[in-house]
C-alpha cells in the first residue's frame, strides 16, 4: 500500500527518487516538452486527476506533499494571492516541514504527516 500522495506532482522536481514506490503521483495533466535549453520536461503522473477533486478514500495516505501550481495569475502558490495562514486554515493537520523560496520569500511548499490514530 502506498503511503504518500503527491497530488500536484508535475515533473517531480524535488523528489530524490522520481519513481519512489511509496508514493502515488497525480497531476491534472500528462505532457512532454522540450525546454529552450534542450532539456526535456516530462509530466507523467500515475493518475491524471485534479487536486480539487481527489478520488481517494479518507485516511488513505500518511503523508501528502502539496505544491500546487494551479492558481489564478501565477505559476506557483504565492503569498501575494493566497496567504499561507488561509491554506493552513483548510485543515486541522499540523505541517511538518516546508520551504520558503523566491526573491521575496513569497512562494511556499508544505509537507503534512498524518499521525496514526
Amino acid at each position: 500500500m502506498k503511503t504518500i500522495l503527491d497530488p500536484c506532482c508535475g515533473s517531480r522536481m524535488f523528489w530524490f527518487d522520481k519513481k519512489d514506490d511509496r508514493a502515488v503521483f497525480t497531476d491534472k495533466r500528462s505532457e512532454r516538452h522540450t525546454l529552450c535549453d534542450g532539456r526535456e520536461l516530462i509530466i507523467e503522473p500515475d493518475m491524471v486527476m485534479d487536486f480539487t477533486d481527489l478520488q481517494f478514500d479518507d485516511e488513505q495516505f500518511h503523508m501528502v506533499v502539496f505544491d500546487p501550481p494551479h492558481l489564478k495569475n501565477i505559476f506557483k502558490w504565492n503569498e501575494t494571492q493566497i496567504l499561507t495562514k488561509d491554506i493552513l486554515a483548510l485543515t486541522d493537520q499540523k505541517p511538518v516541514v516546508g520551504h520558503i523560496s523566491g526573491k521575496r520569500s513569497n512562494t511556499h511548499w508544505i509537507c503534512f504527516l498524518k499521525e496514526a490514530v
